[in-house]
């Protein structure tokens, strides 16, 4: 019982769910061993459920901004090491403000679900990853894949899009429905592009995207957006 206490006192000090050897005991020692083992396990995989949850945004059910700032870092690095080139899109839904105020914002939260689960459904690679990047932005990202990769998801997710009608009478756009703009960044990523950098040229794209009239895409290339 002394040592089990001493067990308990070291998870305590150390703050490390370590199981008890002593489970394997046939006396009472053994069973409350047993008992404490299985609690730990349980407190484990309630922590695990907590900390994956804190990296899900609660509206979309897409990652967080805090799970894809450490997805872009994990990719950056891999493209510095490899010069292996990779993908982001930057995506914005068109008008998003003016359907909050027409519909209000539990239709708006509608949307967002609806939009997001149509980008996560749009990429078909199981490595492939999308996240809520905040607002109305979404972003994508497409690892080791090139330009030709990243406006082929860029005009599946805006055909996808397009095939959900959902009204948005105070669009201006012409067809009154939900559309969205798409900034495609492609490089192989150097040691001195930070994170802030790199989602800066996808925004770029983006910003070409809106001026081009929105729903549509644009692409970034070589410190210039050119026409696609």
């Amino acid at each position: 019982m002394t040592r089990l206490g001493r067990h308990i006192e070291t998870i305590y000090e150390n703050d490390s769910l370590v199981p008890s050897d002593m489970d394997n005991r046939k006396d009472e020692i053994g069973l409350l061993a047993r008992e404490f083992n299985i609690l730990i396990e349980q407190i484990k995989s309630k922590n695990e459920m907590l900390a994956k949850m804190a990296r899900i945004d609660a509206v979309t059910g897409l990652f967080n901004r805090l799970d894809l700032e450490e997805r872009v870092e994990i990719e950056r690095r891999y493209s510095c090491r490899k010069e292996k080139a990779f993908s982001i899109l930057l995506l914005d839904i068109d008008y998003f403000k003016k359907y909050n105020d027409t519909y209000g914002h539990v239709k708006g939260d509608e949307v967002l679900r609806v939009v997001a689960n149509t980008i996560k459904e749009s990429i078909l690679r199981p490595h492939d990853y999308t996240a809520r990047y905040g607002g109305e932005e979404f972003i994508v990202i497409l690892p080791e894949s090139l330009e030709a990769d990243s406006v082929t998801v860029a005009k599946r997710i805006l055909k996808s899009v397009e095939s959900l009608k959902i009204e948005h009478k105070s669009s201006l756009l012409e067809k009154k429905s939900i559309s969205v703009r798409i900034g495609c960044l492609t490089l192989v990523a150097k040691k001195e592009q930070t994170q802030e950098f790199i989602i800066n040229m996808a925004d770029e794209a983006l910003y070409l995207a809106k001026k081009r009239g929105r729903d549509g895409y644009a692409v970034y290339k070589q410190s210039s957006l050119e026409e696609v």
